[in-house]
């Protein structure tokens, strides 16, 4: 897009937006709450990228219920090509080239509390569970070979197993917090 024309482009946004509505099949209300983190890869249709499923979180709720949620899978590459083009070309001239909906800290944050909170669903069924991080989740070799694209980063691996039979677990002291923990005023216990 070369038009220095004044409003070129939101031409181009509402164009897409357009493309995104019959692509997907989605209701106004539905595209009116869409953000670029809604879409996500389609295992089953790799050649759609990051763009193979629509998660559309404000879907059309019955009478008297909240919206519900839909999963809508890719199928037409040109609404796919639209998106891709431009996410990667024209919402960067908007000033939003790197501005998700969910800042990078608190999808950090949450993608930890969900790790802990499934080891701890993994034991009280009878699992073990370990959660395992560092430099190697993320080295080319392993984005490669489970399709990591560009913009997404893999933060460890949870191992799952069944733990040793007739073994029990090793007996823990509990930890001293206090010296961890600040109060805001004198009511410290």
């Amino acid at each position: 897009m070369k038009s220095k024309r004044k409003g070129a482009l939101a031409a181009y946004r509402d164009a897409t937006l357009f493309k995104v509505i019959y692509g997907w099949g989605l209701r106004r209300t539905e595209t009116s709450k869409l953000d670029v983190v809604d879409f996500g890869r389609n295992p089953k249709a790799r050649q759609f990228g990051r763009y193979g499923t629509l998660n559309v979180r404000y879907g059309k709720a019955k009478k008297g219920q909240p919206p519900r949620r839909r999963n809508v899978l890719s199928v037409m590459d040109w609404a796919v090509e639209a998106v891709a083009d431009y996410v990667e070309n024209v919402r960067p001239r908007f000033g939003f080239s790197d501005h998700p909906t969910i800042p990078r800290w608190e999808q950090l944050a949450a993608t930890s509390a969900m790790a802990t909170t499934l080891l701890l669903l993994l034991d009280s069924r009878g699992w073990g569970g370990v959660w395992f991080g560092g430099p190697h989740p993320d080295v080319p070799q392993v984005r490669k070979h489970l399709g990591i694209g560009d913009g997404e980063q893999l933060l460890g691996y949870l191992y799952v197993g069944t733990p040793v039979p007739g073994q029990t677990p090793r007996p823990r002291s509990a930890a001293d917090i206090r010296s961890k923990l600040s109060w805001l005023d004198d009511t410290a216990p």
